[in-house]
């Protein structure tokens, strides 16, 4: 198993000619506690609006990067 920093990644990514165009932050809400106590439907469109609130922070345990090639 191998564990980088986005923003590592995004770095190698840059010098490779890509930029981020856009960060999506996945599984933000995958505690098994929640999913006890809140129902999929609800967990789920809550889920798509933290997508991008918390991408910055790189917050849950997936980021989705959108890449654009420069070169």
């Amino acid at each position: 198993f191998v564990n980088h920093h986005p923003e590592t990644i995004v770095k190698q990514l840059a010098k490779e000619g890509l930029v981020v165009k856009r960060v999506l932050s996945g599984s933000n809400l995958r505690s098994s506690t929640l999913k006890k106590l809140i129902p999929d439907g609800i967990l789920i469109t809550l889920e798509k609006p933290l997508q991008s609130l918390l991408a910055k922070s790189y917050f849950g345990p997936s980021t989705w990067l959108l890449l654009e090639k420069t070169k």
